[in-house]
């Protein structure tokens, strides 16, 4: 896979989801089996606002890059929000304390332990966002499932979605400060031009999983 870096952008309203590939069957007796299945995808259909063509060029240039099946960008959370914990303990370039640490090999599922917290505080709400950082460009995106207060020790266990997909967790880095999720275009992206030279494009795309 091939990264292509983006030029900044904004969105003028954006659709952000995960979707899952569970396969729902209906019983004879009517009931249903639900067969889940170990991926979920991150999805984003983002109109990016309206430009004009010499402003647009550099995005013309990177969706004609996007467009090879090997190729994938780094997309924002639309109107993410840094936890309270990041604003408090991050300076904006590195962690001033408490930086969070993953803790040990072989973890899965649903959660992770964390350690290197400041003790006896809110790490995590409910909805906020994290990423799991790993050598190669791989960005793992979850959204935390519940409030998450560290211990005396500094210790946490944070439940999230979507479920750990047999990456190396191990020696991975928690960013909580600017997360991305690694996706490709669903299918080439074409741009409309409009009179005046005004450009419109929307991005429609769906996480990677390798």
């Amino acid at each position: 896979m091939t990264l292509v870096t983006t030029p900044p952008y904004k969105t003028q309203g954006a659709r952000f989801e995960l979707v899952r590939g569970d396969i729902v069957t209906t019983r004879l007796d009517g009931s249903d089996a639900v067969r889940e299945s170990p991926i979920a995808k991150w999805r984003l259909s983002a109109p990016i606002i309206p430009m004009t063509y010499e402003d647009a060029q550099p995005w013309l240039s990177a969706i004609h890059q996007l467009s090879r099946p090997s190729a994938f960008f780094k997309a924002s959370v639309p109107a993410f929000e840094q936890p309270k914990y990041a604003k408090t303990n991050h300076d904006g370039t590195s962690w001033v304390q408490g930086e969070p640490t993953v803790s040990g090999a072989g973890q899965s599922g649903t959660s992770i332990t964390i350690t290197g917290l400041m003790p006896n505080q809110v790490f995590l709400t409910r909805g906020d966002y994290f990423g799991l950082l790993e050598t190669g460009n791989i960005s793992r995106l979850k959204m935390v499932m519940g409030e998450v207060v560290s211990d005396g020790a500094g210790n946490a266990v944070v439940n999230f979605e979507p479920a750990i997909r047999g990456e190396a967790v191990n020696g991975s880095t928690l960013d909580l400060v600017a997360p991305t999720v690694n996706m490709r275009l669903m299918d080439s992206t074409a741009y409309q031009l409009r009179p005046n030279r005004i450009v419109d494009i929307t991005l429609e795309a769906v996480e990677v999983y390798d």
